[in-house]
């Protein structure tokens, strides 16, 4: 191969590889609006899931995305009846080539009355001022075959109802007398009261040092920021901000972890072999990504996102919590005590 045949190599593949990095980076920053069904086929009045899911990249601002108005028993194309409507979700998430990936997804159950092949016409989302538009699918709905040869039958076999607590004593009473019913209860309501007189008598008071858990102190600093109403005066940063130094404080109290000198990964690392769900690892996850997002980047998160973080914060405390140990002290040493964490910012 000659130097002229040579640079004309080089040359074109610095092209190539030119033109597959602009794919790549076109396509880390597409927006991609999806209609997926979780069958494609089911019986006449049977529901069907379906999810329409947008898909953005999470470095470049959100702006405002607006989803279609579904509502319960409206129809969509073909006589399709909507069931069910769940609220907004979104979740932010890291793909293969390392870019985080937000997803915003709206799940509704539909049922068609209508047998064949019936088509669910694409949907339109709006994010900012650009339109798009999903993918049509195809739903095939089966009839119900019907035996004309078998006996008519009722559709539900019957049921026995449960005796209530009343029922019981009026049976009682009719059976055995109103008097009698009524002696016995009194005595054994006797019984019962001196049982519970007795046993308190033999129990000496004990005087109980009680110390704020970690749990309870969460909690009430979450109360606290719910009632200043931060991101509905627009205080998004500062609402997002105290959030995660609440539970980077729970996390030091709760683990011993020293959460608040620490990074968004370096706290799910240092989580990950404590004993509570995948899912609420990830759900930790993503509150802390959100708020690195929003404190950092200048994310504009969504209505449904500034209350999904409080939803998560408290399910995360809920479900981590511990019982309260009661130490045994000396008269009056009924004491309160809690340490606020100082307000540090993650580097």
């Amino acid at each position: 191969m000659g130097i002229f045949g040579l640079k004309q190599y080089r040359s074109t593949t610095f092209c190539v590889f030119g033109f597959l990095m602009c794919l790549v980076v076109s396509s880390s920053a597409q927006t991609d609006l999806k209609l997926k069904l979780d069958t494609s086929a089911t019986q006449i009045g049977y529901p069907v899931d379906v999810r329409l899911i947008l898909t953005s990249s999470a470095e470049s601002p959100s702006g405002h995305v607006v989803f279609p108005q579904l509502t319960v028993d409206d129809t969509l194309t073909g006589g399709i009846e909507i069931w069910e409507v769940d609220t907004l979700t979104s979740k932010i998430e890291d793909n293969i080539s390392g870019n985080f990936v937000k997803t915003i997804e709206q799940r509704f159950v539909v049922a068609a009355f209508d047998t064949g092949y019936i088509p669910v016409e694409p949907l339109t989302a709006i994010v900012d001022s650009d339109t798009i538009t999903s993918n049509a699918e195809l739903l095939y709905v089966k009839g119900i075959q019907v035996d004309t040869s078998a006996a008519i039958r009722d559709l539900k076999q019957l049921v026995t109802d449960e005796i209530s607590t009343g029922e019981l004593l009026a049976y009682l009473g009719k059976k055995y007398g109103l008097w009698t019913g009524l002696s016995l209860i009194i005595v054994a309501l006797a019984i019962y009261l001196w049982i519970v007189f007795k046993r308190r008598r033999n129990v000496a008071p004990i005087q109980v040092k009680i110390e704020v858990p970690p749990y309870e102190w969460a909690i009430d600093r979450l109360k606290h920021i719910e009632s200043r109403a931060l991101w509905q005066n627009n205080k998004v940063k500062e609402y997002h901000t105290e959030i995660t130094m609440v539970i980077r404080g729970y996390i030091e109290k709760r683990y011993a972890i020293q959460a608040l000198e620490k990074t968004t990964d370096e706290i799910v690392s240092s989580m990950r072999m404590e004993a509570f769900s995948a899912e609420l690892k990830d759900k930790l996850r993503q509150l802390l990504l959100l708020a690195d997002l929003v404190k950092f980047a200048k994310e504009n998160p969504l209505t449904e996102e500034n209350q999904r973080i409080m939803l998560i914060a408290r399910e995360f405390i809920n479900e981590t919590k511990v019982s309260p140990i009661a130490n045994t002290e000396s008269p009056g040493a009924n004491t309160r005590q809690i340490e606020e964490p100082q307000n540090r910012t993650s580097q």
